[in-house]
């Protein structure tokens, strides 16, 4: 066992402490390291956006055999058997586990110390990437700059943290682009919504077409005015492909914006 997990429990606990810990404890219990552990290993690991290993740690899905060749070639390259022993259990992980689909919440998956537990506030509310883990690529609350980190706080403070995932999808590289996108933020701000159909059905509403159809409805035969309705689910489809992008909350419902 690794002398780390003799010491005394430190007031911060670093990633590889984190790792050693659960991999012990998924020995002593027979069983595989759990989601958190794979994530956490897998994001020391991985290449880069365009890696099987970056898809793992972004969303848990696995490309099981590119993720088990990243950790294949991961392993030919470590320097330690210490560093081996992490990607041997994120190997075990990774061909034990069943689905192989992205997996709702992974982003709240991290190692805690033991008897810590996850509090919400633990977690980037844009990205929603744990505290002790780096934000997202593209996460404008991990902005390096602190001028610009300055400004999106006090948009998000201002606006809301609908406003942090609108700046998240748009981008910026310097403080006049950071500008521009927050200032377009209402225009293309819709609101947040259970799902994008709930949408549509308020659009329908808004717009006045309920309205207009409801009309029309009294020109045609009392037995066949329940089957003239909107489409709401194709709307929401055409919605989702063409004009609309969506970011999921904690709760499955969705902020939504113009694209």
């Amino acid at each position: 066992m690794n002398e780390k997990l003799n010491q005394p429990n430190p007031e911060h606990w670093s990633d590889e402490q984190l790792i050693d810990h659960e991999i012990a404890s998924a020995t002593s219990e027979e069983r595989s390291i759990g989601d958190a552990g794979a994530r956490v290993i897998a994001s020391q690991w991985h290449g880069g956006a365009s890696s099987a290993l970056y898809s793992l740690t972004s969303t848990g899905a696995i490309d099981l055999p590119q993720v088990v060749a990243e950790i294949n070639e991961s392993w030919a390259n470590a320097d330690t058997d210490y560093n081996r022993e992490h990607l041997e259990a994120l190997g075990a992980y990774v061909m034990a586990r069943e689905s192989h689909d992205p997996v709702e919440g992974w982003s709240k998956q991290w190692l805690t110390p033991p008897d810590e537990p996850t509090e919400q506030d633990d977690f980037c509310p844009a990205c929603r990437a744990h505290i002790s883990a780096p934000h997202s690529v593209g996460c404008p609350l991990g902005e390096e700059d602190p001028q610009l980190l300055e400004r999106v706080e006090q948009a998000v403070t201002a606006k809301g943290i609908a406003v942090a995932h609108w700046l998240e999808y748009v981008g910026f590289r310097n403080g006049e682009e950071l500008e521009a996108a927050i200032n377009m933020f209402e225009d293309h701000y819709l609101g947040h919504f259970e799902s994008i159909e709930a949408y549509a059905a308020d659009y329908l509403i808004e717009s006045g077409l309920e309205a207009q159809l409801d009309q029309l409805r009294q020109f045609l035969p009392e037995d066949m005015r329940q089957h003239a309705k909107w489409d709401e689910a194709g709307i929401a489809h055409d919605f989702a492909l063409n004009t609309i992008h969506s970011v999921a909350d904690d709760d499955g419902h969705l902020y939504l914006f113009t694209k």
